[in-house]
């Protein structure tokens, strides 16, 4: 009897989501660990390092598959292109996740999110068609509500690197 694969699809940032898929085709999705946190009076989501370490260490995986982080900079009234402030603490979480996972000393590559979305026929689609793709492989058990699409983009990443990645 030989091993099951397991490969970790991330969507990055604190509100991304996690998809670890078996090569038997069982998947778990759970949002990107976070902890409240009070700064300057207002309660924010920060990353939950603690808990990261926690599903990764409890969890069989083999590899990690990480979107790498693209900035989409807006367009002021002048047209010039700005950074967007939140691409400071994306950056961050996904730094901060990439980290624990080697510090694990865990296989993990980054992918573009060109290259997946391209092999599942999603390049130029919107990210409801990522969450039809993943109803239509698993069920929508886990990403029910449209602002859930983060869960379904996680599992197509495990997907792409079960099925096309270094683990294929």
């Amino acid at each position: 009897m030989s091993a099951r694969i397991y490969v970790l699809g991330v969507d990055g940032g604190v509100s991304g989501a996690w998809a670890l898929l078996g090569d038997d085709g069982s998947l778990d999705v759970i949002d990107t660990p976070t902890r409240k946190e009070t700064i300057n009076g207002s309660d924010r989501n920060r990353v939950d390092l603690v808990a990261m370490q926690g599903y990764l260490r409890f969890h069989q995986i083999d590899l990690v598959v990480f979107e790498k982080g693209q900035e989409i900079p807006r367009v002021g009234s002048d047209g010039r292109r700005r950074a967007q402030s939140g691409m400071y603490e994306y950056g961050r979480v996904n730094g901060i996740q990439e980290g624990i996972v080697a510090t694990l000393g865990l296989a993990y590559v980054t992918v573009e999110p060109q290259a997946w979305k391209r092999q599942l026929h999603l390049l130029g689609k919107d990210k409801e068609a990522s969450r039809a793709l993943a109803t239509e492989l698993w069920g929508s058990k886990f990403w029910p509500a449209k602002s859930h699409h983060n869960r379904a983009e996680a599992a197509l990443i495990a997907y792409y690197g079960m099925h096309h990645g270094p683990a294929a």
